[in-house]
């Protein structure tokens, strides 16, 4: 329990009587002044002082007789005095020269305010800055084209000052300080804009603004199959003042085939017709596309008759234990430009998952199912389409990974096998043999590179396991080892496929491990490759983001450096 001490009352008051009294300090200095309206002292008229990019330092009101007064801030600094007056019939104005004034506001019930700029207060004395407000100037004008739009005023520099939204009629208003000004118009419709040309306020009288009709343009149509209608078929516009892209909102058209883009600015457009993705598998019509040029107050009518794209249509029965699947639909070959990619994650998948495609023109296209967990090939097929044709491929059942490819290399080359987005490596051990298993049949590059050396390529057609020997002219005494971890690519929800190495030797990655052949020294690694199910689902390259410490490392001749646990930043 904490001790309690009492002092005298009277031993306390000597103690005070002690204190030495502290000297006056003088007043602060003043920014003070009067704020008139019409010839009328106004109280209530809020002021305030702020920093010149708009943070307010102190605020009051003037008293009864219109006086107000703040503290002034620091000598040498800027500072703005701003007069917000309430009276929405009055216009404040600068009565003191050398001072700029300023306004701001939202349309005609906005609250008018004078900015008095002192460009620098160079002592701590006062300033007397009186204020007095004349009546404003009104500015309307009324276009039916305006009608409950956004209509901005701007000064010749371009600052928007005000905005209002004019009435049913297009009817809107302004009160404005004298000056020049312009009006916008900012379409809420697609694409449809004014400006005004620029005009004077030279105050005192109501201004009339006349702005020229604008009437927009509207593009319709009908989109028909054998003379009948198609619904449900995507209509994109792409036109002026828009990107390259077509417009990210498309419509739809109805159950007679009829689509409409209305409210356009007069100009050159282009109209897409046509599904992409899944939805093109219900609506199996080709894509097309028509040009159209769109003027003021007039209808471009613009109808399709769309064409029946082909039709590719099967079945893949998914082994059990399996993981995640990606249909890939190639035009050509297996490494042919891809037109289509189909996730078949764990949680949606099913023994036996549909593989469909329409939309597509006639051709030869491969049909190949990518085991993304372990970077193979389950399922191939090659097609002929035709257009305007459904086309059955039958069932696509897993084909087993039972082939290699082996020979021999100089010692601790680099050796890839790779067709395509697939690939794997390894190194020739010390004898000068590598093996790579776990091939499906198809046509591979056998690459064999030794540091120093140009790599030796050569392509094989893999229908069986084959040997393929690579020599490398005189070969270095090349050292090697074995670096070994475990890799994880941080919030990327793919599986890590690979690492690459400087000198560019890829290291296989199964399953997040890591234990591969390389040649001794110190080495860096440059990048990374993913399995994912995005647009291009295998062996997709992402930036590597490491610490400098998890980048470099060293490989002991003859021995293995173990790297642990990494975590990798990737980011695609």
């Amino acid at each position: 329990m904490r001790r309690r001490t009492l002092v005298p009352i009277g031993s306390l008051a000597a103690v005070l009587l002690a204190v030495p009294a502290l000297p006056a300090q003088a007043a602060a200095p003043e920014i003070s002044g009067t704020v008139v309206l019409g010839g009328t002292a106004r109280a209530g008229v809020p002021v305030s002082v702020s920093e010149p990019g708009g943070d307010v330092v102190t605020t009051t009101e003037t008293e009864a007789d219109g006086r107000y007064a703040l503290p002034a801030p620091a000598a040498g600094t800027r500072y703005i005095v701003s007069v917000n007056v309430r009276d929405a019939a009055t216009r404040p104005r600068a009565a003191v020269a050398g001072y700029l004034p300023t306004w701001t506001g939202a349309g005609p019930d906005a609250v008018p305010t004078a900015a008095l700029v002192e460009p620098a207060l160079a002592t701590g004395a006062d300033r007397a800055l009186d204020v007095a407000v004349p009546a404003a100037t009104r500015v309307r004008g009324v276009n039916a084209a305006f009608a409950k739009r956004d209509v901005r005023l701007v000064t010749l520099g371009g600052r928007a000052t005000a905005t209002t939204t004019a009435d049913a009629k297009g009817a809107w208003s302004f009160l404005v300080a004298p000056g020049s000004y312009r009006i916008e118009v900012v379409g809420t419709v697609r694409w449809l804009d004014y400006r005004s040309p620029a005009f004077a306020v030279p105050g005192g009288e109501t201004v009339v603004v006349k702005s020229s009709p604008v009437r927009s343009g509207t593009i319709s149509g009908r989109l028909t199959w054998r003379g009948k209608p198609v619904a449900k078929v995507h209509v994109w516009l792409q036109g002026p003042t828009r990107s390259e892209e077509p417009d990210d909102d498309p419509v739809v058209t109805d159950a007679k085939g009829r689509y409409r883009f209305a409210g356009l600015k007069p100009g050159r457009f282009t109209v897409r017709f046509g599904n992409t993705g899944a939805a093109s598998d219900r609506i199996p019509y080709l894509p097309a596309k028509r040009e159209r040029t769109v003027r003021s107050g007039r209808t471009a009518v613009v109808d399709a008759a769309l064409v029946r794209s082909a039709v590719l249509d099967g079945r893949f029965d998914a082994p059990a234990g399996a993981k995640r699947y990606v249909v890939q639909i190639r035009r050509g070959g297996a490494t042919g430009p891809l037109v289509r990619s189909t996730s078949l994650p764990a949680s949606v998948r099913t023994a036996k998952n549909p593989v469909r495609a329409a939309g597509l023109r006639g051709g030869t296209y491969t049909v190949q199912v990518v085991d993304t967990t372990r970077g193979t090939r389950a399922a191939v097929r090659t097609v002929r389409l035709r257009t305007g044709v459904r086309t059955a491929i039958g069932v696509l059942r897993p084909t087993k990974a039972t082939l290699s490819v082996s020979g021999t290399a100089p010692a601790g080359a680099a050796v890839r096998v790779s067709e395509g987005s697939f690939w794997r490596t390894t190194t020739a051990d010390g004898d000068g043999r590598y093996a790579i298993r776990g091939l499906v049949p198809g046509r591979y590059e056998v690459t064999a590179q030794v540091r120093g050396h140009e790599a030796v390529t050569a392509k094989r057609t893999v229908a069986r396991s084959t040997v393929v020997d690579l020599p490398i002219g005189a070969a270095p005494d090349v050292r090697s080892g074995r670096v070994t971890g475990r890799f994880t690519a941080g919030a990327l929800d793919v599986p890590l496929a690979g690492l690459t190495v400087d000198g560019g030797q890829e290291l296989l990655v199964r399953d997040g491990r890591l234990d591969e052949g390389l040649s001794a020294g110190a080495h860096r690694f440059t990048a990374v490759q993913v399995l994912g199910d995005r647009l291009f689902p295998v062996a997709t390259p992402y930036d590597l983001a490491l610490r400098d410490d998890d980048r470099a490392f060293t490989v002991p001749d003859g021995g293995t450096v173990e790297l642990g646990a990494v975590a990798l930043d990737v980011t695609g």
